[in-house]
């Protein structure tokens, strides 16, 4: 390729100079079309098919002599499951680092599957040596960048120094661009390591990791394993902002991690939660119960009759941090109230069997489930083991709740607060 380049760039000096004494000599379309397609040719990266690359390390372990292209395509095996540690170093044995064409495929598979194996690590010093020894004479962007800013991709220290080149760029695609990668390497294994360490340092300030949260959510090529890694970090320290910072970023999180995690009390949607720690999932489901609390009382309040509902609120509101799944089921007039609210977030489903405007509020806290009715109803508590239905239907008829067999049950008349505080206390060794 490179010698390609050079009687390109020498048909090129031939070019300028029969301009230069004939003003009329007409420009070569084919050297301006054969320059831009070698820079095309160099920026991609055609990994050899799964059958090439069993060929191809059946020839290493047999000692076979490589064509040229298969010597090429090395790189694109060393990873590979069956590359054992000596056809690893026999590949390496094979490849030249005085030849731009095997250095530029060789950083590119380092940083496309960096992690921290034994044969990262050798490719890390190999790279960084023949980078050190300034023996290639190249013209390549990537090359001449990796050359540059060597510090950053390679040794023990790469990540921590990214991170810092993070901070300073503000984004991934200006990191991208400043270190000259191929776009393809944005979803590589370096980059996806270097945002999760940047997440996960202690140096950078919680407004710049959330700043470059907000970019890198809304591209398709980042890894989802960084986002689990931005959510254990950013939002435990949401959680614990001041009131008038948390409500810059709270809703925000909550719209941005719901869409890129899913809802954690769902199904397959909760199986990639349990990636993140205990405490986050916590957090988060109290975020939602929250939420869901804020909107059935919205609710109740455009379509109940009695003004109860402001005592009941603030009863339940005591009991927030201790509730760890929720639910709302609402009849037909209710439904159209909360899908004019949006709340994407809100998990309900429809009632069946009662007045168009009730609802029911079904939550669970400690070993016991519970349902509050909108209207004039009892308050009604199960165990959970004999209440999960509640949480895995959308549809509700009244008497699975009415006529359903219970530990206890209470009417809104009389000092009903300190009897379910009691029970609370009693059963679920809860105390507001």
């Amino acid at each position: 390729m490179s010698d390609l380049r050079q009687a390109i760039k020498r048909m090129r000096g031939i070019m300028r100079k029969l301009r230069t004494e004939d003003a009329g000599f007409p420009p070569l379309i084919h050297i301006q079309e054969a320059e831009q397609r070698l820079a095309e040719a160099e920026g991609k990266y055609e990994l050899p098919s799964p059958t090439d690359v069993k060929a191809l390390l059946r020839k290493l372990k047999k000692g076979e002599v490589l064509s040229s292209r298969e010597v090429r395509d090395l790189p694109f095996i060393l990873y590979d499951p069956k590359c054992d540690m000596e056809l690893f170093a026999h590949a390496l044995r094979e490849l030249d680092l005085r030849r731009s064409r095997h250095v530029r495929r060789l950083l590119y598979a380092y940083l496309m599957n960096y992690d921290q194996s034994d044969k990262t690590r050798q490719l890390s010093t190999r790279l960084h040596n023949c980078f050190k020894a300034g023996l290639l004479q190249t013209s390549n962007a990537f090359l001449k960048s990796a050359e540059k800013h060597a510090l950053f991709l390679f040794g023990s220290k790469c990540m921590s120094n990214m991170s810092v080149l993070l901070v300073k760029c503000g984004s991934v695609d200006a990191v991208v661009q400043e270190l000259h990668f191929p776009a393809t390497l944005k979803a590589g294994n370096f980059l996806t390591e270097t945002l999760k360490t940047f997440f996960g340092s202690k140096k950078i300030s919680f407004t710049e990791k959330y700043q470059v949260f907000r970019v890198i959510r809304e591209d398709e090529a980042i890894s989802h394993g960084v986002f689990l890694a931005a959510a254990d970090v950013l939002i435990p320290q949401i959680d614990v902002l001041p009131s008038k910072e948390q409500a810059i970023y709270k809703k925000d999180a909550m719209d941005a991690f719901y869409r890129l995690l899913g809802d954690p009390r769902v199904g397959m949607e909760s199986v990639r939660w349990t990636a993140v720690s205990d405490d986050t999932r916590g957090i988060f489901l109290h975020w939602l119960a929250e939420n869901d609390l804020e909107l059935f009382f919205k609710i109740i309040k455009e379509t109940a009759v009695d003004r109860m509902w402001s005592e009941r609120k603030k009863f339940w509101e005591h009991y927030l941090p201790h509730i760890s799944e929720t639910k709302v089921f609402f009849g037909t007039r209710a439904l159209e109230y909360a899908r004019s609210f949006s709340s994407v977030y809100m998990r309900y489903g429809e009632l069946k069997g009662v007045d168009p405007k009730h609802s029911i509020f079904v939550f669970r806290m400690g070993r016991f489930t519970f349902v509050e009715w909108s209207h004039n109803g009892a308050l009604r508590v199960w165990m959970e083991s004999d209440a999960r239905f509640f949480f895995h239907t959308n549809e509700l008829h009244r008497n699975d709740v009415v006529y359903a067999q219970r530990e206890e049950e209470w009417y809104h008349r009389g000092d009903w607060q300190s009897k379910v505080q009691s029970w609370i206390w009693k059963h679920c060794g809860i105390k507001v």
